[in-house]
């Protein structure tokens, strides 16, 4: 659950200040390469997805 709460903030910051701080010094702004952005920002979404998806699995189909 932390992990989901965390991979949610860090895309919600991410889409707040348009740029994602990926590592130590690397900077993705949405200027400079709007497609690498939009690929971060998509590839965030998906592992979020996949996150509530083994939540549910795991709360509803093995309680």
């Amino acid at each position: 659950m932390a992990a989901f709460a965390l991979m949610a903030l860090k895309l919600f910051n991410s889409l707040r200040t348009m740029r994602i701080q990926m590592g130590v010094g690397v900077t993705v702004w949405r200027d400079e390469s709007p497609v690498l952005f939009w690929l971060v920002i998509a590839l965030q979404c998906l592992a979020i997805g996949a996150l509530l998806g083994v939540m549910y699995v795991t709360y509803f189909y093995h309680p």
